[in-house]
């Protein structure tokens, strides 16, 4: 397997379902939407890479997620995980039971 990062998306924070867009090391992009994968966005995806560490940057469409962007003081749930192989996950955020791929572990984005 290869290093890479999941951002999970629940826009309207119903804490069950959400968008899923992974991309590895490579740039390799998989996505889903509620588990559904006929979800088919157009990310705009940048990899780096050295012998120590790789980089990524990712812009997704707002209309490839919604009819109508955020507004002002919009509140989505969200969740970036990094998976190594062999070695686990990280997390910028904590849950009790290690689920990080379930809207209820989800942080937390506010739009200003």
């Amino acid at each position: 397997g290869l290093d890479r990062l999941t951002l999970r998306l629940d826009l309207d924070r119903d804490y069950a379902t959400s968008y899923a867009i992974t991309v590895d090391q490579r740039g390799h992009v998989s996505e889903s939407c509620w588990e559904a994968t006929g979800w088919n966005p157009t990310p705009f995806i940048a990899v780096d890479a050295d012998d120590l560490k790789w980089r990524l940057e990712m812009a997704i469409p707002f209309a490839d997620l919604s009819a109508n962007p955020p507004g002002r003081r919009s509140v989505w749930a969200a969740s970036l995980v990094r998976t190594i192989p062999q070695s686990g996950w990280q997390s910028w955020l904590a849950t009790d039971h290690g689920d990080t791929s379930h809207p209820t572990s989800f942080g937390l984005l506010q739009f200003k």
